[in-house]
């Protein structure tokens, strides 16, 4: 079977061996996201306010009061396998860049364009507020990647302890809950696994 997808003036070719007695639609196959290209205002945050760590990424401007204050912690973060921990201030509508807050796409294009995103990553949100929309999911559905997103303000220790404090009830309910978010792509049952392996260790 062969499929053909033209994007951005670039043709790809995809060929798809069956086995011998299956249909080719009953097939499924999961094909990594090509990064988007980059607007000139999206290009130069990844090359000046996008900062790389051990456990992700950390969305910041030095030039910002709020973002500065974040330093000691965001670059203390420790990575954990198989996950990509987005660092940074943000509100249901989005991450924040000094006082700028991207959108759903413009955050997906720095993510998939970042070079520590793995294929099979689940992409953490840390920011606070960030899960208490739809935000999470558009970036799991623009990405590829489960996301999870707190609903509550967070609180990140001097050591990079993220924790979703407990602040006020209201529309949602309880606050303080983490919350995942599945792309419309499938999912691999490893990174499924690995989801729950984090919310039931004590």
């Amino acid at each position: 079977m062969l499929a053909v997808q033209e994007s951005w003036h670039e043709r790809h070719l995809l060929v798809v061996q069956v086995p011998d007695g299956r249909a080719a639609d009953s097939v499924a196959i999961a094909v990594p996201r090509m990064r988007p290209p980059l607007t000139p205002e999206l290009r130069h945050h990844l090359d000046e306010h996008v900062e790389r760590t051990d456990a992700g990424v950390w969305l910041r401007d030095l030039d910002h009061p709020g973002d500065r204050a974040l330093t000691v912690s965001a670059r203390n973060v420790k990575r954990v396998d198989g996950a990509f921990y987005v660092d940074g201030h943000g509100t249901e509508d989005g991450n924040m860049i000094g006082e700028h807050t991207l959108d759903a796409k413009q955050t997906a294009a720095l993510l998939l364009n970042s070079p520590g995103l793995q294929r099979h990553d689940v992409i953490l949100l840390a920011n606070c507020n960030i899960g208490a929309g739809r935000y999470p999911l558009d970036i799991a559905r623009r990405t590829g990647h489960v996301v999870i997103a707190a609903d509550s303000n967070v609180h990140v220790s001097p050591e990079g302890h993220m924790t979703a404090v407990t602040k006020e009830f209201g529309a949602l309910g309880g606050r303080g809950q983490l919350r995942i978010y599945l792309p419309d792509d499938p999912v691999p049952g490893r990174v499924m696994d690995q989801v729950k392996a984090w919310f039931q260790a004590p």
